[in-house]
């Protein structure tokens, strides 16, 4: 990874490990070297729908005496243990509005909106609380992760499907953004992927996605943008990938 285009920077870098289990929503096991450790998911839902035994991983160490696991998994590889170059799909979704903003304040995504020196943080917009204002465009960013889009060995067992973005806590901000549009306003949904994702595809058909789906047509009709942002995580850091738009995908 090019230093000078890193958005993001981990100090120290990341160590490898392999998660066994996943004890509950909060909690992986993982070996790291010959020793087991609890260590923190900072995802509570459903990732990939995979059941994870023997999925490699990458970490970073706890800092302050206040957290209760010393590691906190920050990526998972779909390549079997003992891969080299694995390809790592970023987990963290607490630090992803961090890459962004990085990213906005570099310039790297003045396509989408520039202006990256006044950028404003948690925008309340309605009973909403929206993840950026720069200017008069509000910015409200979603990690989906229930599905990754990258193929999967014969060793990823996978469980029944889920949402890829839940419904509620979704559809009341992507109705704020799309209420946000005036005559001098835009509105973005960014849907960040850290890793390379070629393009996001609809997920498949569930008990909320009609829903779902409506809505969305409904604030892109009414102007809403949305774009993809992949960013690419090795254990040193994360840069910025690439970013395209994809509205007319949910038109």
């Amino acid at each position: 990874m090019d230093v000078e285009k890193q958005v993001y920077a981990f100090s120290p870098e990341l160590i490898e490990g392999i998660i066994v289990k996943r004890k509950n929503r909060f909690i992986f096991v993982v070996e790291i070297g010959d020793i087991a450790y609890e260590c923190h998911c900072p995802v509570t839902g459903s990732i990939g729908n995979i059941i994870f035994d023997a999925i490699p991983c990458l970490l970073s160490k706890s800092q302050g005496a206040a957290r209760k696991t010393p590691y906190t998994v920050e990526a998972i590889s779909l390549d079997p243990p003992g891969t080299e170059n694995k390809t790592w799909v970023g987990i963290n979704q607490n630090l992803v509005n961090r890459y962004a903003e990085n990213a906005f304040r570099g310039g790297m995504l003045a396509n989408v909106i520039d202006g990256g020196d006044t950028i404003l943080r948690e925008q309340v917009l309605g009973n909403s609380k929206l993840d950026f204002r720069i200017g008069g465009t509000y910015i409200e960013v979603k990690t989906p992760l229930s599905e990754i889009q990258l193929p999967a060995g014969p060793h990823i067992v996978k469980k029944k499907a889920a949402d890829a973005l839940g419904p509620n806590r979704f559809l009341r901000h992507i109705g704020e953004l799309s209420d946000s549009l005036g005559p001098h306003n835009k509105a973005i949904l960014l849907v960040c992927f850290i890793y390379d994702n070629p393009r996001f595809t609809r997920p498949a058909q569930t008990k909320n996605s009609g829903t779902v789906r409506g809505v969305v047509a409904a604030s892109v009709a009414r102007g809403v943008e949305i774009w993809q942002v992949n960013f690419e995580l090795t254990p040193s850091g994360v840069r910025l990938a690439r970013h395209f738009e994809i509205t007319a995908d949910f038109a």
